[in-house]
């Protein structure tokens, strides 16, 4: 016996009758037994109805064409350029032109940061300031006086 799960997928691919003789027998089956399936069935069958009565409308000729381009470009979304060239000459010239401009980066990164670390090296350190120091000192005079005196 065949599950729903297993059935709602083909129930278009019946429809149409593009199925193999045994398994058209067992969703047969199985729609006789499911009512949620047979409701699907019945659904499919009332759009393939309406579909029938709508007019047909004439395909511009070049309408496959600008499909698949756009397909195409939807594919190639995410895809490195290089892969979208089937030369192998263009996918070479790309990938030479990535490693200069990494290379190019890398070597602009390493000069600054040698220019960095040169100047905190050799810049000169800043001269300390002189200390100023307050020291009493006791004069011995005739009278005695109080001073101070700084170096």
């Amino acid at each position: 016996m065949l599950h729903c799960e297993n059935v709602r997928p083909d129930l278009s691919a019946y429809l149409d009758r593009e199925l193999p003789r045994w398994k058209m027998q067992l969703i047969r089956w199985h729609l006789y037994q499911c009512p949620r399936c047979s409701h699907e069935m019945a659904l499919l069958q009332q759009t393939d109805e309406i579909l029938h009565w709508l007019p047909v409308r004439a395909v511009e000729s070049d309408l496959a064409h600008r499909i698949l381009q756009r397909a195409e470009a939807e594919n190639r979304k995410g895809v490195p350029i290089w892969k979208h060239s089937t030369s192998t000459v263009t996918r070479f010239r790309y990938l030479l032109r990535q490693k200069a401009l990494a290379s190019a980066f890398a070597i602009c990164l390493l000069i600054g940061l040698g220019i960095t670390l040169t100047q905190s090296v050799m810049k000169p350190k800043p001269a300390a300031e002189p200390e100023v120091r307050v020291v009493q000192v006791d004069l011995i005079q005739e009278q005695p006086a109080r001073g101070y005196i700084l170096y």
